[in-house]
């Protein structure tokens, strides 16, 4: 399903400010939600009383249902052709994942501990299994005939970043301030849900109401379906899609570590202080800003990894910075800079990895390629999660406890700092070993194009 048209009109990389911003719309939703669970460790151990070694269990063990609904998914966007489309039809995962998340946050304190723990997990499975994956594999598709060409889903990705990066500011701001004030018991927990679901929830499905899937792609028309084999053969046979898979397996692990608020209860001491840093990513979007720009010298591998580079440079200041406010802003400044261009590009990374599928003589499938990469960012997110929730708990965190050991506190800094500078070098060679496959899209590209003109001829003799 590759768009291997050559020649294309410069008007057609014109994107509105309006139908971005309505594409935008789920993105910041979507990063709002996962914002927000980023808070799920301490709400369960500070006030639903679970221990941090049970939550990092849940967290983990749920990854286990990501596997399965990730596939699944892929492989029925992939089968998926209706009078909307193949990607919008599953817009109305937005509402599902604002509504679970309420749930999540809204667990009754009267319930036993075996039952609060079950309803945790029962609602992070709908938050992050059924309606996260469901959206996250209908990007791909969605954004392919949504827009003309490359070029403008390049410009139109940078704008989305922008827009969504300062939405997902005010909200990682927001959120501890209010949490502070209004989430004192479970109620309060519910209450500060609400603030933020209502109007996120409606806004994030601005998407499917105002873009449509308007650009047929090359075999929309071939009504064969995908089939399990071609996912298990491309599975075997494209690397690339494990390339892809580990990039986004390892930015999930560091996105996750859930640090930060330990970070500034115990070493800085002040939780509040911690939506000082989400001003830092601003950086992050100043490098969206000039994307466009960047795009015509170097490629998007090319960019991460100069990100990476300055990311493992924040995670060492982390390290030293201790209950330093500059030199934490510094390393938050740094550390942001390659998450947001590796969100952003996810689809157009898949493209790539889908058109190696077709220069191979395979289908196309970007819906289970882009699958595989969501589904490792979340077995990630769930074993980063849960990872240092277990290593806390085996060495002595207790929440009941204002002062906590010095053994804990290391490994609290190390999990902000030491831990995900180690994963970002292997982030770094990962992104070294892509690059190779973005360099060989455009030769690919017009082999495509010439099977397709040759198929034609035939035909018409």
């Amino acid at each position: 399903m590759i768009n291997v048209e050559q020649k294309v009109e410069s008007n057609l990389e014109k994107v509105g400010l309006g139908k971005s911003l309505a594409w935008a719309s789920r993105s910041l939703g979507t990063a709002s939600v996962f914002t927000i669970i980023s808070f799920l460790s301490i709400y369960c151990t500070d006030t639903l009383g679970l221990p941090i070694s049970l939550v990092g269990g849940i967290l983990l063990v749920s990854k286990i249902f990501d596997g399965v609904t990730d596939l699944i998914a892929g492989y029925i966007v992939d089968n998926t052709l209706t009078r909307f489309g193949k990607g919008r039809p599953y817009e109305f995962a937005i509402i599902g994942m604002w509504i679970s998340t309420v749930l999540l946050f809204s667990t009754p304190e009267s319930f036993s501990l075996p039952v609060k723990a079950a309803w945790v997990f029962v609602m992070y499975i709908f938050v992050q299994s059924i309606f996260g994956t469901l959206g996250a594999a209908s990007e791909t598709p969605y954004m392919m005939r949504a827009f003309p060409n490359t070029q403008a889903m390049g410009k139109v990705s940078s704008l989305v970043a922008i827009f969504s990066a300062i939405g997902g500011i005010v909200v990682s701001v927001l959120f501890p301030v209010l949490m502070a004030s209004i989430a004192i018991n479970g109620a309060g927990w519910t209450r500060l849900l609400l603030i933020f679901a209502i109007p996120l929830s409606l806004i994030g499905f601005m998407r499917f109401i105002f873009v449509k899937e308007i650009y047929p792609q090359v075999d929309d028309d071939n009504q064969e379906r995908v089939k399990v084999v071609d996912m298990l053969k491309m599975l075997k046979e494209n690397g690339y899609v494990w390339v892809l898979a580990v990039i986004f397996l390892l930015k999930g692990l560091v996105a996750n570590l859930g640090m930060g608020t330990y970070y500034f209860k115990y070493i800085v001491g002040n939780v509040a202080l911690l939506g000082i840093l989400s001003i830092a990513s601003l950086l992050g979007i100043i490098v969206m800003i000039l994307v466009p720009a960047l795009l015509k010298k170097f490629t998007i591998s090319e960019i991460i990894i100069g990100c990476t580079l300055f990311a493992i440079i924040g995670y060492i200041l982390n390290w030293f910075a201790k209950d330093n406010i500059t030199l934490l802003i510094i390393g938050a400044a740094f550390t942001a800079l390659p998450i947001i261009p590796i969100s952003s590009f996810l689809n157009m990374m898949a493209m790539d990895v889908a058109v190696y599928n077709v220069y191979k003589g395979g289908k196309s499938m970007e819906a289970t390629v882009a699958a595989m990469p969501n589904f490792l960012n979340k077995i990630g997110g769930g074993v980063g999660a849960g990872l240092m929730g277990i290593i806390l708990g085996a060495i002595g965190y207790d929440g009941a406890l204002a002062d906590q050991s010095s053994a804990v506190l290391n490994t609290i800094r190390a999990g902000n700092s030491l831990i995900p500078g180690f994963m970002f070098m292997l982030l770094l060679l990962a992104m070294i070993r892509f690059n190779k496959l973005e360099k060989q899209i455009p030769f690919m590209k017009e082999e495509i194009a010439k099977r397709e003109a040759e198929k034609e001829m035939e035909q018409s003799r």
